[in-house]
């Protein structure tokens, strides 16, 4: 462990990018509020620059970048990383959140000579093509001989990864957030501005993909607005298949219904604007947008692919079917009550940016 005027222990934390998601809003977190006198985080990517990567600089961060898989091929992939990992010798900490992928990034590490290496598991399910199957089996195969250490953001997602393990083998590490920054507050000065009024608003925080499910929210509109006529759904954040669900929403005629703001760093804000919170995710390794809705006493009508370990027992979350649409048009037009401070319940549960911070902070040195 780093002593006071020592360097600090730098980590290297391994992502596709640093845009806005689960996995890297985790990573941020975790990188604001641990002390980073002692553990110093710098970042392997495979993409162009991400929302991110100008805070990770001001916090001293370093960036490195590589192609990823499929823009050169796989053998050359695995040069590629196996010539980073030799040349970078003073990374004895790797912690990879790439899921399958992450088989083999740590299987050169492992050949480069790296001591630790951390296999993170951030989902719970997966919609590979069929031509990807064969290829993402041999990268699972690859894990568990790869890696030195497990982790995921719940039990399903562990187990979904590395198996049915001992549960002592798969450290468990919380999508904590900051609580602070997130408690009920009034948003009517918001409603104003966004001239919503008295609308019954629908919001919804996700990447664009196949996995956050979009399509089924658009498909519910037309009963929601027959059933409710002031009714608004709110799409933030952005990802690949945005252009599609716009032109979805046009060619439903919709678009004075949905709106689309894009990636936001005002979340906290968004969540008290919101009425009811949707997320009808096909799988999810847990949501931590589900952590911080439920962190502003926001009810949530949640795909019950969602791990239950995603509801933190204060009597906001309704799991649903997704083969039940019936079910969710009336769950997301329930009345809502006053919102309630949740915070004491997601503080006892380990939700606490602090504390998981905390913990990591101690754990890497342990792992030397």
């Amino acid at each position: 462990m780093s002593d006071a005027g020592t360097r600090p222990l730098r980590v290297l934390q391994i992502l596709r990018s640093m845009e806005v998601g689960g996995a890297e809003t985790l990573v941020m977190n975790l990188y604001r509020h641990i002390n980073r006198s002692r553990i110093q985080f710098d970042f392997l990517l495979f993409s162009d620059r991400g929302y991110y990567e100008p805070e990770i600089l001001e916090l001293g961060g370093v960036i490195h970048r590589l192609p990823y898989l499929t823009d050169v091929g796989l053998l050359s992939w695995l040069r590629q990383l196996g010539r980073f990992f030799r040349a970078h010798p003073q990374y004895r900490i790797v912690h990879s959140h790439l899921n399958t992928i992450s088989g083999p990034i740590l299987m050169m590490a492992k050949r480069a000579g790296v001591p630790v290496r951390i296999a993170h598991s951030h989902a719970c399910g997966s919609r590979y093509r069929v031509v990807e199957r064969p290829i993402r089996w041999v990268f699972r195969r690859m894990l568990l001989p790869s890696a030195t250490h497990l982790m995921a953001c719940s039990h399903a997602a562990g187990s979904w990864l590395f198996g049915k393990p001992n549960e002592h083998q798969v450290a468990v590490l919380r999508n904590a957030i900051d609580l602070t920054a997130f408690r009920p507050s009034d948003a009517q000065g918001v409603r104003r501005c966004m001239e919503l009024n008295d609308r019954l608003v629908i919001g919804h925080v996700g990447s664009f993909s196949r996995a956050k499910n979009h399509v089924f929210l658009i498909d519910l509109m037309p009963e929601l607005i027959e059933r409710n006529p002031d009714i608004m759904l709110v799409f933030v954040g952005d990802g690949p298949l945005r252009p599609e669900i716009q032109r979805q929403v046009a060619s439903m005629g919709l678009q004075e219904q949905v709106r689309f703001l894009g990636v936001r760093s005002d979340i906290a804000e968004l969540m008290s604007l919101f009425d009811v919170f949707a997320f009808p995710s096909l799988f999810e390794g847990l949501g931590i947008v589900l952590i911080e809705a439920q962190a502003t006493g926001l009810r949530c009508v949640v795909s019950d692919a969602v791990p239950t370990e995603a509801d933190m027992g204060v009597g906001l979350v309704d799991f649903v079917s997704l083969d039940d649409g019936e079910a969710w048009v009336t769950r997301l037009l329930e009345p809502t009550g006053p919102r309630k401070d949740t915070h004491a319940a997601l503080c006892a549960r380990g939700y606490d940016i602090r504390q998981t911070a905390g913990w990591l902070q101690s754990h890497y040195p342990s792992l030397r």
